[in-house]
């Protein structure tokens, strides 16, 4: 028996954690582009068998991220951006960047990259004052850490069916509840310190030891009134258990 013909594919880039797809071939972005040459390498590598300029660079925490530019056009149906952009430590000079998610699992995929408002980015005329990021509308690209993806050929109507369950699916009002309260919760922890975090684990960690001897030692109170009252109780058991 042949099996079903369900007609043609396309190369697309999947997220490595669930497979979602999140990026078609002609979504790349093959040119080489601006950035800051103190923190970022700049190469070319075979991405869905299309030559592409990547970029190796290395964030405020001296972490390193292999990263690809793609085209805005997986927003909200691949991609889901978090937060208020931000110029600071910026790897690609006149731009603004916020988290990207994978629409699917939430899993952090790379950053979408925003114009600043200010067109005049360089130059002996700029304010002193940092330019203000572009509305969310603005949004220029995605820039994706090829780790956390990998590439798949799939059907198109494969891809159709997937992007109609999912938004049938993000329309329902837990999901979106749920995925509220998940970007909140990654907001407040990212403003709180690491030490605080680990001070407030110490403490729940004493709380928990502190109860736990409270109880042992209620229990080791009430055990000693019982036999007080009935100083006959643990022979008699003794007895009968003998």
């Amino acid at each position: 028996m042949e099996p079903e013909d369900k007609g043609p594919r396309s190369s697309w880039l999947v997220c490595a954690a669930c497979a979602y797809p999140l990026v078609r071939v002609d979504e790349l972005i093959e040119e080489k582009f601006e950035c800051r040459k103190d923190v970022t390498w700049v190469y070319e590598l075979d991405v869905l068998e299309l030559s592409t300029w990547c970029y190796s660079a290395t964030n405020a925490h001296d972490h390193r991220f292999d990263v690809v530019r793609v085209l805005p056009t997986g927003l909200n149906r691949s991609l889901a951006v978090e937060g208020k952009p931000t110029a600071e430590f910026s790897w690609f000079p006149g731009f603004a960047w916020a988290m990207a998610h994978c629409c699917h699992c939430n899993r952090h995929l790379g950053w979408a990259f925003y114009p600043e408002a200010s067109e005049e980015h360089s130059g002996p005329e700029r304010s002193e004052q940092p330019a203000e990021p572009a509305p969310p509308s603005d949004l220029a690209f995605f820039g994706l850490v090829l780790t956390k993806m990998r590439e798949s050929r799939l059907h198109d109507s494969e891809v159709d069916e997937i992007f109609t369950r999912a938004r049938s699916t993000q329309q329902s009002p837990n999901r979106q509840e749920v995925s509220s309260m998940l970007r909140s919760l990654r907001q407040a922890l990212r403003q709180v310190p690491a030490d605080a975090l680990l001070f407030s684990y110490f403490l729940s960690q004493r709380r928990e030891d502190t109860s736990s001897r409270e109880s042992m030692q209620s229990t080791e109170t009430t055990l000693e009134d019982r036999d007080r009252r009935d100083p006959e109780a643990q022979p008699e058991q003794a007895d009968a258990e003998a």
